[in-house]
């Protein structure tokens, strides 16, 4: 095959589009992070894409309006931006989430700063704006609904309104706190299974559309309110849906699970896209009704030099960056775990001496099968510690768990199944300089529960963890630093999980309670020393 003289001319003229480089640069980093995002069974894989979309729609409207700058050399804040985010990228951990929703965002940031400099970055305001909602709205909007007074939470409003549904639907339900008993079983409805999240997704998506086509505040306010509840009863449903077939296994691990979530998911983006579809046609509708003003071309533009505005002088040098972006995404691709770090297991020793208590045996611990429950939490190691003192016997597991938010009252039903006694039975204890606890016990046993963390106190709730995790992320320190280079996880997700148990002495269990704090509080700094 022979390339005419007009075919090359035509080649080269790509070749050296500036523009044209920018945009597959662009493209590269949207796959890199789809493919890290699919990598860790991110649920916001189908909201990623769209964002990126978004953001190259727009960048594509606007690509006859962009300038230039031909001095790289100038914006080395980008590049080294850039360099970072990639970086980080390649060194994900498993359970980072996290760190991916802020990606966009910084990689657009860092190309428009390559591309145009500081005094260019207002050609990007649209597309940034975009990523910065994708960042944190969700982020925000589920602090904000966590935080709600427990009367209003979500979750309790959640199980209130299931119930009633319930009931109305001919269902003998009781409901105690945010437990929905049925029957043939019951359901703890936790945040994740409310309609919140559904919401901050729906919210997300509808901010993007008022970025991409601005309409009136009363409407912009009904739609919002409109989609607030739609989020809501849907939450409301599922958890109606899960306490009916709770009893089913396997019907229950496919509502509870990806698959179920994506079908009410599913049902609400495509509420949506009716709504952007309407919304888009009133937009359109005003814009050409009103006297707008005429877009600005180059002739209305502040005036630039002609190498500043020129797209043949810089293709070198994103030629080679895209050449570089393209090398790492294929490496991605093909490397299964770049992306998805694994928590290194705590190593247990054999003893663990504690005064006043003679040890009697130890064993390591195995995850039995059918416990696994991957990309909500891990098991990495574990021990189990047999002590006497006297009559007095007692047993210490210590289980490491990875990607966990630190759900005392979980592990206790999943790996001891002791949900029932917990929920029944438990009442929380601190201690000063030592943190938070669960005492429990059933008609044998007492039990103690606590998760110790690498940053500090034990915690004993899904809502205390995080807290403490979030608040540890804001203080910078040597851990936050090592977090960004990547030596450990930016929010340390990991939990030994501290589980005691000890003979009933009598008929009270406040005896066996007292032994079971001393002992807390004998090896707490022994165990906290194994991270």
């Amino acid at each position: 095959m022979i390339v005419s003289s007009a075919d090359w001319i035509k080649v080269k003229s790509y070749l050296n589009d500036a523009k044209m480089w920018l945009f597959l640069i662009t493209v590269d980093l949207a796959l890199w992070q789809g493919i890290l995002t699919s990598r860790i069974n991110d649920p916001q894989l189908t909201t990623t894409i769209f964002f990126w979309l978004v953001a190259l729609f727009i960048l594509w409207k606007k690509r006859n309006e962009l300038t230039i700058s031909s001095q790289p050399w100038r914006n080395f804040i980008g590049i080294f931006l850039l360099a970072v985010i990639m970086y980080r990228g390649l060194l994900l951990f498993w359970y980072e989430n996290f760190v991916l929703q802020f990606i966009p965002f910084f990689s657009l940031l860092s190309l428009a700063l390559i591309a145009s400099g500081w005094g260019g970055l207002k050609q990007y305001i649209r597309p940034l704006l975009a990523f910065l909602v994708f960042s944190l709205v969700d982020g925000i909007s589920t602090k904000l609904f966590t935080s709600l007074p427990h009367s209003i939470s979500f979750t309790q409003q959640t199980t209130n309104f299931s119930a009633f549904l319930l009931h109305y639907l001919g269902f003998e339900v009781v409901q105690e706190g945010v437990f929905i008993d049925l029957p043939n079983g019951s359901v703890e409805v936790l945040y994740a299974c409310t309609g919140g999240p559904l919401i901050s997704l729906l919210l997300q998506l509808t901010l993007v559309l008022f970025i991409v086509a601005p309409i009136p505040w009363n409407l912009a306010s009904k739609i919002l309110f409109g989609l607030f509840g739609l989020g809501f009863f849907l939450g409301v449903a599922r958890v109606a849906l899960l306490a009916v077939v709770v009893s089913d296994d396997k019907a229950f691990a496919y509502w509870h699970g990806d698959e179920g979530n994506q079908i009410f998911s599913l049902a609400a983006f495509t509420v949506w896209i009716i709504i952007a579809h309407f919304t888009y046609e009133h937009y359109e509708k005003e814009w050409q009704e009103s006297p707008a003003e005429e877009p600005k071309g180059e002739e209305d533009a502040s005036p630039v030099s002609h190498s500043e505005a020129s797209t043949s002088s810089y293709p070198w040098f994103l030629s080679g960056l895209g050449i570089v972006v393209t090398f790492i995404t294929l490496s991605t691709f093909f490397f299964p775990q770049i992306g998805r770090r694994q928590v290194p297991p705590l190593s247990f020793p054999s003893q663990i001496s504690l005064e006043g208590w003679n040890k009697e045996s130890s064993a390591p611990l195995q995850e039995e099968k059918g416990q696994r429950s991957e990309y909500i939490q891990e098991f990495r190691s574990g021990q189990v510690y047999n002590y006497r003192q006297g009559d007095t016997e007692i047993t210490v597991e210590l289980m490491h768990l990875g990607g966990t938010f630190g759900n005392v009252n979980g592990f206790a039903g999943k790996y001891r199944g002791l949900g029932e006694v917990y929920r029944g039975q438990g009442e929380q204890s601190s201690k000063e300089g030592l943190g938070t606890y669960q005492l429990f016990h059933d008609d044998t046993h007492a039990y103690l529960s606590a998760c110790l963390t690498s940053q500090g106190e034990s915690t004993s709730e899904i809502d205390e963890f995080v807290r403490k995790m979030n608040r540890n992320l804001l203080k910078v320190n040597s851990r936050l630093i090592s977090g960004i280079v990547g030596n450990r996880s930016l929010r340390e997700r990991n939990c030994l999980w501290v589980h005691l148990s000890t003979p009933l002495q009598g008929e009270s269990p406040e005896k066996s309670y007292d032994v079971l704090e001393s002992v807390f509080e004998e090896g707490y700094s022994k165990w906290q020393g194994l991270f």
